[in-house]
């Protein structure tokens, strides 16, 4: 019997130990930004850096646990990546047609499709809506606006972040501002005066954050007044975050940020896609190694990211809410969106309702026909 109790007391000894990983949070129940002033403390300067780029996959922080946020294009109706090709999603009209229908509560519906759809396919952030204005005929991208009104746009804008945001899912405002042109949208600058920004193109963007309480926004690709709108402190820091309150994460288009440092004290928080470099690559780490991004800053910048992790279900996997794909109820929900939307100004010599009983041929045209 002694001999026995030896060997299991040699058997137990001889186990390796595990350190115990601290858990995600001190206090799973404080307050949301006690929690990120937690992590925050928490992570070492390179960790920080490193949740401040990347491209639809961005972030983590594997030593906390810290899984990646996720991110997904699909301003009309989501548009899987490479490894979720052949999945189905709920084709919605587009935006311009979703403006027509001037009912917020539609566009909130419009939203909740998305949201539901963007849980399906375990997803955190949408990037969407555009809130652009629909100033020339020729904008590649008008369909995806909500119109030239900006109070419109940005009432519509904000019920359809609403619409997403209810269920858990991150909405995202793009692409501030004036990035009304695709050709050469890179190298085109958007020259206006400080009234015409306040109360034309910044209006939709305004409405999105006191209203819609958005939790980020995309940079545009163009300049505002000869500057990157992701190197435009005026523009980012002065006016969105301090001014207008938004206390959410200012991301890059995918090719919207060239310069490190001009980028970080603009107020730019997360660089993305093929200009994820300019906060990779360690160039963000050297500047802040070298004084020219001052420590309080990046935290600024992480803080926000971590707000929004939290936010998006990141840090709450098994919290988020059951989503669904193409169901009949969201190809239902886009078909009356659809019929909402197509709209008669003025119905001369009794145009509408079509008499049914009387066609005999009825023509339909266009590229979508």
């Amino acid at each position: 019997m002694k001999q026995w109790l030896i060997c299991l007391f040699a058997l137990v000894t001889a186990m390796p130990v595990s350190a115990e990983e601290p858990p995600l949070f001190r206090n799973a129940r404080a307050p949301l930004e006690d929690r990120v002033s937690d992590l925050l403390e928490r992570l070492t300067l390179e960790e920080k850096v490193a949740l401040c780029h990347g491209a639809f996959t961005s972030g983590g922080v594997p030593r906390l646990g810290i899984g990646s946020l996720l991110m997904l294009d699909g301003r009309q109706g989501l548009r899987p990546i490479l490894e979720q090709k052949g999945t189905k999603t709920t084709l919605l009209p587009c935006a311009l047609a979703l403006s027509c229908t001037w009912d917020e509560e539609a566009a909130r519906d419009f939203g909740r499709v998305l949201g539901r759809e963007m849980l399906a396919l375990n997803r955190h952030v949408l990037l969407a809506p555009m809130l652009n204005l629909v100033r020339s005929p020729l904008g590649g991208r008008n369909f995806e606006n909500f119109g030239e009104d900006p109070l419109l746009v940005g009432r519509m804008g904000a019920a359809y972040i609403q619409g997403v945001q209810e269920l858990g899912v991150g909405a995202c405002a793009c692409l501030l501002v004036a990035n009304d042109c695709e050709r050469r949208r890179h190298f085109t600058s958007s020259n206006m005066d400080v009234r015409t920004l306040r109360e034309l193109h910044l209006v939709g963007y305004e409405l999105s954050v006191r209203d819609g309480n958005v939790w980020s926004m995309m940079s545009g690709n163009n300049l505002l007044n000869g500057v990157y709108c992701a190197q435009n402190r005026p523009l980012v820091q002065d006016l969105v975050k301090d001014e207008i309150g938004f206390d959410g994460v200012m991301i890059t288009d995918w090719r919207a940020a060239y310069d490190t440092v001009p980028a970080a004290l603009a107020g730019t928080d997360m660089t993305t896609g093929i200009c994820g470099y300019v906060f990779g690559n360690d160039r963000l780490l050297a500047a802040v190694k070298a004084g020219q991004v001052p420590p309080a800053l990046l935290d600024d910048k992480v803080r926000r990211i971590l707000r929004l992790y939290l936010r998006s279900g990141v840090l709450n996997p098994e919290g988020r809410a059951q989503g669904a794909l193409d169901s009949p109820e969201h190809r239902a929900a886009a078909r009356r969106l659809a019929a909402e939307g197509m709209v008669l100004l003025k119905n001369e010599r009794q145009l509408l309702p079509l008499p049914v009983a009387k066609l005999k041929n009825v023509l339909i045209t266009g590229p979508a026909a």
